[in-house]
């Protein structure tokens, strides 16, 4: 007898959909049919019809509070944001974990902080670690074969901004060693940038700043699009030099979108993302420095750009870029505010409300951006990402014409605040099983304990 059947359901699976459901033991798929091919179990579940559809993977997270005030460690942030997932359909979310910076290798405290995110998390996750020095790119191949395959790479920082932040600004020979690295390693092995020219950034904003602008709007103008297509164009180029696998966080214009597809179209393996903020959000935000974020929000036409680029398949994966930042960091005004917007749970609805429901993409090619492809960016795939049998029984149940509001209460966050405050949305998760097991229902938790697993 199986553990878990869920029945009445449409099924999103890489060959269609089928109307039916499937069987899950011991944490994994066993069988995906129609309802009256699926054998006894101990719980059955009725999806009522909905969608059946593989749990989002969150490719994008920052799991640590920054002040002011004290900090939030990662393993009390993954407590309460995994349950912000979980809640919103998330099974599996990818943190940048804070690193001190003049630590000289990095595994020790890879593995503490994993150790604590098993105990205290209600959902999978996965890390992508900072490198800031030649002894980190050292330790890369042993950090791999621990499962730390994700590197990423803050190049939008510089100067004073870089030490304020706790970073190290990094220098293009940096990065350009690390590739090397990452080439010789190979898959899973991936380079992660966050695409943003610092220098003109920083000299912008001291004019307009000069000048006497402190509106939301004064923010994006410090970082015009050309800033970030710079970046993308430089790192792709130097992963189709040497081979690397490459991705591209939250782009956000038209200069990267196009760069993208040219080293695409040369051979270059380029993975491309962008975030719900983005896709929902404006300049225009009436919450001011509260919508502060690297890069800026933009404006309807740059929301267009993003959703072309979705539908074709240029941007392949959507993350939440959530940051946990108090409220006193973001009350200080548009100049000195810490950046970061994203809640968690935004990632579903949104791409649910503005994707699937305005007919902009399917339901299969929501399946395809927010569970598949990143699976297959962090290697994952399809232990995640994927309803099939042998697969991780990460499900989720959504009902797709159900209707309501984003408030910072029903996003279950730690965060005092939500950008997304009072945006309507349409399509809801019913019910969340991680690993086969019900995790949250109706938009609460109902697991007991927390049981999420480092992948």
């Amino acid at each position: 007898m199986e553990d878990v059947v869920i029945k009445n359901g449409l099924v999103v699976t890489p060959i269609g959909i089928i109307k039916g459901g499937l069987a899950v033991t011991g944490g994994k798929i066993m069988q995906v049919t129609s309802d009256e091919l699926l054998p006894k179990a101990d719980s059955e579940v009725d999806a009522g019809g909905n969608l059946v559809l593989p749990g989002v993977i969150d490719p994008h997270s920052h799991l640590h509070r920054v002040g002011p005030g004290p900090d939030f460690p990662f393993s009390e942030a993954i407590q309460t944001e995994s349950v912000s997932g979980a809640v919103n359909g998330t099974t599996t979310v990818v943190s940048t974990p804070y690193m001190p910076i003049k630590t000289p290798q990095q595994l020790p405290t890879l593995r503490e902080l994993r150790e604590g995110g098993n105990k205290n998390s209600f959902i999978n996750f996965k890390f992508n670690t900072i490198i800031f020095f030649d002894s980190h790119i050292d330790e890369m191949p042993q950090m791999v074969r621990e499962g730390f395959n994700i590197f990423k790479f803050l190049m939008g920082y510089a100067g004073e901004e870089a030490k304020a932040l706790g970073i190290v600004a990094l220098s293009w020979a940096d990065f350009y060693k690390a590739a090397e690295m990452i080439a010789r390693i190979g898959p899973p092995a991936i380079q992660l940038i966050h695409c943003e020219e610092p220098e003109i950034r920083h000299m912008l904003a001291k004019r307009l700043e000069a000048a006497g602008r402190a509106d939301l709007t004064a923010w994006e103008e410090s970082s015009p699009t050309v800033l970030e297509g710079m970046h993308a164009f430089t790192a792709g180029l130097i992963a189709y030099q040497l081979g690397s696998l490459l991705y591209i966080v939250h782009i956000n214009s038209e200069e990267s979108i196009e760069a993208v597809d040219y080293l695409r179209s040369k051979g270059a393996r380029v993975w491309a993302e962008t975030c719900s903020h983005y896709l929902a959000l404006t300049k225009y935000s009436p919450f001011g420095a509260m919508a502060k974020c690297s890069p800026p929000l933009r404006d309807e036409a740059h929301q267009k750009l993003l959703w072309r680029a979705i539908t074709n398949g240029t941007i392949q994966t959507v993350g939440s870029d959530q940051c946990m930042i108090t409220r006193a960091a973001k009350e200080k005004g548009v100049w000195e505010a810490s950046p970061g917007v994203g809640v968690m749970g935004s990632v579903l609805p949104v791409m649910m409300t503005d994707g699937v429901n305005k007919g902009r993409i399917t339901v299969e090619q929501f399946v395809k951006i927010c569970s598949e492809n990143p699976a297959k960016a962090f290697g994952m795939y399809p232990q995640k990402g994927v309803l099939s049998p042998g697969s991780d029984a990460d499900i989720i149940i959504v009902d797709p014409n159900k209707e309501w509001v984003i408030t910072r209460e029903n996003m279950k966050s730690a965060l005092e605040y939500c950008a997304f405050e009072g945006y309507k949305v349409k399509g809801k998760v019913l019910k969340t099983f991680v690993g086969g097991e019900l995790v949250a229902q109706d938009g609460e938790l109902v697991a007991k304990t927390p049981h999420g697993r480092y992948v």
